[in-house]
């Protein structure tokens, strides 16, 4: 809450990133990807090269919204975010980090994206919307499919090498998917609660 990234390597603390002069909260949970960590900041979108936490770049972004999945491509060239408009309708949107210039959008339906990931060939993401888990094309935008869930998903990831992702539902469950096609591999009840992280 008072606008003050800390991270600790293993046991030892390193240091601590002062994003504003002023308290202010932060909006989402930072996204530590590749070398650079993404930080929501009340309008604004921060990069720091890491471990050195040096600036790497600023976003200002109208509409962002809070508690969002925000991250960077693989590439680095491309910041995955969600935007609000004024009707309250939402949008994934790709927006390159050298222009700020949306690249692609989709459509919402309402939601935040929860969580999300990405390939390891950094070609597609999965995001977490709502009970949906959609494949979306990076370069593009187009969602090459969509995996429904019987309630909320809270979290989702690749598995290296293995061709297949995981995720976990508010229903207690742990499902794969074939992340080519989005066909539900395996179901297995892990919890009697919701299960939260994958």
């Amino acid at each position: 809450k008072d606008g003050t990234i800390r991270y600790w390597p293993e046991s030892t603390l390193d240091g601590q990133i002062r994003s504003s002069s002023n308290a202010s909260g932060i909006n989402s949970n930072p996204e530590w990807r590749n070398s650079v960590l993404t930080v929501v900041l009340n309008d604004s979108v921060l990069g720091y090269r890491m471990p050195e936490a040096t600036p790497c770049f600023q976003l200002m972004i109208d509409g962002i919204a809070p508690g969002a999945w925000t991250s960077v491509t693989t590439d680095g060239t491309r910041l995955l975010t969600t935007r609000e408009s004024g009707r309250q309708e939402r949008y994934l949107t790709a927006i390159e980090i050298e222009t700020a210039v949306p690249k692609w959008q989709i459509a919402l339906k309402n939601h935040y994206p929860d969580a999300g990931c990405h390939s390891p060939d950094g070609k597609q993401i999965v995001v977490c919307v709502n009970q949906e888990l959609w494949s979306v094309d990076v370069d593009t935008g187009r969602r090459n499919w969509i995996g429904s869930h019987p309630l909320a998903v809270n979290d989702v990831q690749f598995v290296p090498r293995k061709g297949f992702i995981v995720t976990v539902c508010m229903d207690g469950k742990i499902r794969t998917w074939d992340a080519s096609t989005g066909r539900m591999l395996h179901e297995k009840a892990a919890h009697t609660n919701s299960a939260q992280q994958v």
